[in-house]
């Protein structure tokens, strides 16, 4: 599986603002396609619409983006 933008930067690791969210589940739909790319080992975190809220309301960057890199392994 390719990951356009990602593949085309040379990069591993990719953030996509999504603010309200993604669809499917962890088989299928943008979720799935996203779990699927842990074992080329690409990784892609998802910030929906309540992440950007926290953040703005001043939550640390880094804490989220910890939290969100936790879930991709769930």
């Amino acid at each position: 599986m390719k990951c356009g933008k990602l593949d085309a930067n040379g990069l591993s690791i990719g953030i996509l603002v999504a603010t309200n969210d993604i669809t499917g589940n962890l088989l299928d739909g943008a979720r799935g396609a996203i779990k699927n790319l842990l074992p080329l080992g690409k990784r892609i975190v998802v910030l929906n619409g309540e992440d950007i809220k926290e953040i703005l309301r001043c939550t640390d960057v880094s804490d989220k983006l910890d939290d969100k890199f936790t879930e991709l392994y769930k």
